[in-house]
């Protein structure tokens, strides 16, 4: 009898790498409000046009994602009960340049305010 061979995943693809290097740009960049698709794109050497495909392989939309990452982050700064933050502040420090477009993008999200999401959480 031969022994089973146990199957290892293949390597990750090129284009693989390419969406987990971009993905590590975004986290290392999440804070500031220059982070959008064309600077990235930029800053990887790719076109917008093929940016926007390598996240729509993933089944993903990069602005959206982008935003979403904030707001998740923005989220778990608001249930930090010990922090008395001003709300505009922390859309601020995670990318958000206006607390008006924060706020509406934070309520469709989570279905509540920023201010009414840090009430539940303390």
């Amino acid at each position: 009898m031969r022994p089973v061979l146990h199957q290892r995943d293949p390597a990750p693809s090129r284009r693989e790498k390419q969406f987990q290097k971009i993905i590590a740009l975004i986290d290392a960049s999440i804070q500031s409000e220059h982070l959008r698709p064309e600077w990235l794109a930029s800053e990887t050497g790719m076109s917008v046009r093929s940016l926007y495909r390598l996240f729509a392989d993933q089944g993903l939309v990069v602005a959206q994602y982008i935003k979403n990452r904030r707001l998740d982050l923005c989220a778990q700064a608001l249930q930090n009960v010990h922090d008395d933050e001003k709300l505009a502040g922390i859309g601020y420090r995670w990318g958000f340049s206006d607390h008006s477009h924060f706020s509406t993008a934070f309520k469709q999200r989570f279905g509540v305010t920023p201010g009414e999401y840090r009430k539940r959480c303390r």
